[in-house]
């Protein structure tokens, strides 16, 4: 059975809110971002390693050029510019979002900052396809992708792949590429890949479109459809659930940061995944809120027998909505069960007067920028800003998910950008100024804090006994539980942004510039 005949088989069997949840982590893939809906990293993964030898550097060039490894690397694949997508494994593929890198392939004259998804082998790490994602000009002439490229982590599910572009676009993709033809209903990727692009003044060159070329199912594009203003990138992390994808559309400030532009638009969206038509939205005005964007992605919370969409806002709240049904589906509206303000009051009152959000100013509230883990029917999460501006002080919280109710709070854990991992009755959480810390799940006592030697922007991954988390120097391993020691450091180029997984054995790290496959043992295969 094909790939595509098996999606339309598990199409004609599909209920709403009550059906089986897509997208939970089957064998030991890593389908998504944080490995499942929860969205709480932690991994059944043994004899993973606890340093590796990145081996030698070399220019960037053809992403199937040999790239030799180091000890303890499987292989090594090149990547864009930068990179902030995670990897994620499944049905022997590996996708992940990157940037562009100019005028270094002469067959693909794309300008620098345009969006780059590649799918890899999972055994060789050769690269099977990939799509070029050129990037747009919206209103006032900006791009609302900041030159990040594809920053949103891909959900792969039956054979397809949900992602949200740099062109702020919520894509399906077929995982086979167009090795297998050219799917539909989206047909018209001979002009996607030649969009027009003001900055370099005119489109990019017409070409066929060749079996390499990544094969797009359908497109949403809601920043025509749904009027919005993504704020430097879209980089949500597509939630899949049943018959629908739930996505965080990125609605934020204008380039100046003076306003929001349409503060009545969603936040939160559900799609039909059969089709990619708007199914509901939220009705919350998050919007009017928000400090300056909303790069949190959506989690699924089982509680007391029914489940919730977790969604963190940019207006530094914490949301539970009631997963598409019946009544949701006629009405075109999710239902909201409970919010809750992540912000101390101090964050937001001071002498009785509202505290003015500055992004620079050490003081003041938040947004909530991580994605929200759930575990044992409770909700973790921390609040930050955006990594450019100071260090300041944070909170993160534990939210009992029934009642939506705060049951601790710690401010020792300053601005982050980090989601968590829960693991052992443990909170692994990271701070954006560059510290790792340990707390009771249970109880928010802090256990204990690490210095990191540069800022992360990553999140931990929970495995093995150990924890992986990047840092703008590389990759930090640490042991679990209450004792706090560093095992290994190892020094990557140009940092480690991404969040590392862990699939069928194997530590997957993606650097800025190149993705490792490591193992605790030799090398099965070189490139």
């Amino acid at each position: 059975m094909s790939r595509r005949v098996a999606v339309s088989v598990v199409a004609g069997v599909w209920l709403f809110a009550g059906a089986a949840t897509c997208g939970e982590s089957l064998a030991a893939d890593w389908p998504q971002w944080c490995g499942g809906p929860s969205r709480n990293a932690v991994s059944p993964e043994r004899n993973l390693p606890e340093t590796f030898d990145p081996g030698r550097s070399r220019k960037w060039g053809d992403a199937n050029a040999p790239f030799p490894p180091g000890r303890n690397v499987r292989w090594k694949a090149r990547l864009g510019f930068q990179t902030f997508s995670s990897p994620v494994v499944a049905e022997g593929r590996i996708l992940i979002g990157t940037t562009w890198l100019a005028a270094k392939d002469p067959t693909q004259p794309y300008p620098r900052g345009t969006g780059w998804l590649l799918c890899l082998d999972e055994r060789t790490g050769r690269k099977l396809w990939d799509l070029l994602i050129p990037r747009r000009m919206w209103g006032g002439g900006i791009y609302p992708d900041g030159g990040y490229g594809v920053c949103s982590t891909p959900t792969i599910v039956d054979g397809l792949a949900y992602l949200v572009s740099n062109r702020g676009e919520v894509l399906c993709l077929d995982l086979d590429g167009q090795a297998n033809g050219n799917d539909g209903p989206f047909t018209d990727e001979g002009a996607y890949l030649s969009a027009y692009d003001a900055q370099v003044r005119h489109s990019l060159r017409t070409r066929q479109v060749r079996p390499t070329d990544g094969d797009i199912v359908w497109a949403y594009d809601m920043l025509a459809e749904l009027k919005i203003c993504p704020q430097d990138a879209s980089c949500c992390s597509p939630l899949v659930h049943g018959r629908f994808v739930y996505v965080c559309t990125g609605n934020g400030v204008n380039a100046a940061e003076t306003s929001v532009p349409y503060p009545s638009a969603p936040s939160l969206i559900a799609l039909d995944r059969r089709t990619g038509h708007l199914a509901a939205v939220d009705a919350e005005r998050i919007g009017a809120g928000v400090f300056k964007g909303q790069w949190s992605s959506p989690a699924l919370c089982r509680v007391n027998g029914r489940e919730l969409i977790i969604l963190g806002g940019g207006d530094g709240r914490c949301y539970a909505f009631r997963p598409v049904g019946r009544e949701e589906l006629a009405r075109g509206t999710l239902a909201k069960v409970w919010s809750v303000d992540c912000n101390p009051p101090a964050y937001r009152w001071r002498d009785g007067k509202p505290v003015a959000y500055q992004g620079r100013s050490p003081g003041g509230p938040s947004e909530i920028i991580a994605t929200p883990a759930c575990r044992d029917g409770r909700v973790y999460v921390a609040i930050g800003r955006d990594p450019v501006y100071r260090a300041g002080p944070g909170n993160l919280l534990c939210i009992d998910a029934a009642e939506g109710r705060i049951r601790w709070s710690s401010t020792a854990v300053g601005r982050s950008v980090s989601s968590v991992a829960v693991a052992g009755g443990l909170v692994y959480a990271a701070e954006t100024a560059g510290k790792v810390l340990c707390l009771d799940a249970d109880t928010g006592k802090l256990r204990w804090a690490l210095a990191a030697p540069g800022p992360i922007w990553s999140s931990p991954l929970a495995a093995d006994g150990k924890v992986f988390i990047g840092c703008t120097k590389g990759l930090l391993v640490l042991a679990a539980g209450t004792a706090g020691r560093l095992l290994g450091r190892i020094d990557l180029p140009g940092g480690v942004y991404a969040a590392p997984c862990a699939a069928n054995g194997v530590l997957y790290v993606a650097a800025s510039r190149a993705l490792y496959a490591a193992t605790a043992t030799a090398p099965l295969a070189a490139r």
